[in-house]
């Protein structure tokens, strides 16, 4: 075979070869997961395409060679019946090696599971702020290879023959491996428990398994498990004359910083109202959930066309009330007030794969998309949108007007270099702002600036015509300077202090030596980070000229209790004013 005929071979066998190696890289990255941040999937299945595409004619022109006087057609017919194998192969391969969740008749699948505490011991959370949770682990030989986490439900704890027992589920993530369930914190069942599941569940598993182990001690756990598709109910809770079921699950932990974790959760919820029946079955499929407290059980739900609505039973009846059509995700910023203060508590908890009980629990004014709902009466009003691009949608609103005719939001001036206090009107006037003068109204970051700190420098009053106006309070006297403490959930913290300059630096080491007996490192003063040692445990006090902050902080990994102990101290000198001159405004 001459060599045009073998070059010709090898680009027909490399297309070939590209378009299975983009197949087969696609069907990779659905496999195993692979991240699509920053185009990471992406580059990889490009990446694989090229490669393809390079063996690909590497092999048509080899294997046309060695075929010596054969044809053009016998040639191509070898090299893409192997490069067909090896893409086969390959794609054999990976998949039994992927993490692939069983189904049945198509149909995702929940790990239902009971845990019983032993006899006289009642179901508790551990106290220090961490729940405990469901965590189903992979085992390749006696090694955790991957796990997956789910919510145990202590609000639904039952008691049984002198016996509590909590529901909890957790995703069937994969086929491969034994099961493992435990709980966390890990002292609550040590090793935990061994799921007998076969890889590939069927309709035979929809039962509760019986209790397991079955022979046990007088102090040890049981537990029982039972598979749930995504068309069944995997849990139902009653609500007044209203009964809600969940199915499905994609359960996600979030940690939450400065507090516990939470639950989001895929799940999908059915209502059903008590005056539901064959003619009228009165059922509706909703994504998200919650409950407002009240005399009377009222629930809003995000449905599935995107409609947030109110559900209430009026003398035994369904009613349904549509406040907003494009609710995507049911979020929920209070607004607080001199009536209701208490709503300045935050913002929602993330969904728990259940009714949301807590973000109404609250009555008070609260903003929706487009709307705000006041609990209290359950009445709606529209939020207009023209010229609100400058307001920072995460800061929740700072106050309403006693009028209820004004609410104010923080906003952005000066293309991002300043902030200002936006007050909307809610009677179809245009907004106005208030610039916040950081030498008198100081803060370190924008999520310091709360209810508390509003009400502090501005207040409402009433105008001749009736209406309560925004005015800065005057002759007020500075708050004093605070840090921020943060922790991502996985007990990192830092601590900053802000708006500061160079000076403050030095002034908070000095501090360390002398509350806490801290040593100094052989540091560069003009490194970005020094380190000073305290009980042994290495302590690191950073400054940052771009965001103009001193942080204080400790490895990854560590205990870093240090850090919040450091930052409730150093706090608590800051209120005494003698480092106000190390500040910028």
């Amino acid at each position: 075979m001459s060599w045009p005929a073998s070059l010709t071979v090898g680009a027909l066998v490399a297309i070939v070869a590209g378009a299975l190696a983009g197949l087969v890289a696609g069907l990779i990255t659905d496999w195993h997961r692979m991240s699509s941040f920053e185009g990471a999937s992406g580059y990889f299945v490009v990446g694989m395409i090229l490669l393809g595409a390079i063996a690909g004619f590497l092999l048509g022109v080899v294997t046309s060679r060695l075929l010596g006087d054969a044809s053009v057609l016998k040639a191509l017919g070898v090299a893409l019946t192997i490069t067909c194998a090896i893409a086969a192969v390959v794609a054999g391969i990976s998949r039994s090696q992927a993490d692939i969740p069983p189904t049945i008749d198509g149909e995702s699948l929940v790990l239902a599971i009971e845990l019983k505490w032993p006899s006289g011991r009642v179901p508790v959370t551990t106290g220090d702020g961490v729940e405990p949770f469901v965590r189903l682990s992979a085992l390749q030989g006696n090694t955790v290879r991957v796990s997956q986490e789910g919510p145990l439900w202590f609000e639904d704890a039952r008691e049984e023959d002198a016996h509590w027992i909590v529901p909890g589920a957790v995703d069937l993530f994969t086929g491969r491996g034994r099961r493992l369930l435990r709980v966390d914190p890990d002292t609550l069942l040590g090793e935990g428990f061994e799921v007998p599941l076969p890889s590939r569940p069927g309709p035979e598993q929809f039962a509760w398994s019986a209790w397991l182990p079955a022979s046990r001690t007088a102090d040890q756990f049981q537990f029982r498990y039972r598979v749930v598709p995504t068309s069944a109910p995997l849990r139902v809770e009653q609500v007044g004359p209203f009964e809600i079921a969940t199915h499905g699950g994609g359960f996600q932990r979030v940690n939450a910083p400065g507090s516990s974790s939470t639950w989001r959760s895929s799940a999908r919820f059915a209502v059903t109202h008590g005056s539901a029946s064959a003619s009228t079955p009165g059922t509706l499929m909703a994504t998200s959930v919650a409950m407002i407290a009240g005399a009377e059980p009222v629930l809003l739900a995000t449905i599935d066309d995107g409609q947030v609505v109110l559900l209430r039973d009026v003398a035994g009846r369904l009613q349904r009330e549509t406040i907003a059509t494009d609710g995507a995700e049911l979020l929920a910023m209070p607004i607080p007030d001199d009536i209701a203060g208490d709503t300045a508590a935050g913002q929602r908890v993330p969904n728990r794969g259940g009714v949301d009980r807590t973000t109404f629990a609250v009555p008070g004014a609260y903003l929706l998309r487009g709307v705000i709902l006041d609990t209290r009466t359950l009445t709606v009003r529209p939020v207009p949108t023209d010229g609100l691009g400058d307001v920072i949608q995460r800061i929740p609103p700072l106050g309403m007007a006693p009028d209820g005719l004004a609410f104010a939001r923080l906003a952005w001036r000066d293309q991002g270099e300043g902030t200002a206090i936006m007050v909307i009107d809610l009677d179809g006037g245009a907004p106005t702002t208030m610039p916040i003068d950081r030498r008198t109204m100081r803060y370190g970051e924008i999520d310091q600036i709360d209810h508390a700190w509003f009400m502090h420098h501005f207040a409402w009053t009433r105008d001749a015509s009736g209406r309560d106006r925004l005015a800065v309070r005057a002759g007020v006297v500075p708050l004093p300077y605070r840090g921020v403490l943060t922790e991502d959930g996985t007990g990192y913290r830092e601590y900053r202090v802000a708006p500061a300059g160079p000076g403050l630096r030095p002034m908070l080491e000095r501090f360390l030596v002398e509350a806490f007996g801290a040593v100094p490192g052989d540091t560069d003063p003009a490194a970005f980070a020094h380190t000073l040692t305290i009980g042994g445990a290495p302590v690191h006090v950073s400054y940052r000229a771009e965001d103009a902050h001193v942080g204080v902080w400790m490895d990854r990994g560590t205990d870093t209790g240090l850090v919040a102990t450091i930052a409730e101290r150093f706090d608590r000198e800051l209120q005494g004013g003698r480092y106000d001159e190390a500040f910028v405004p």
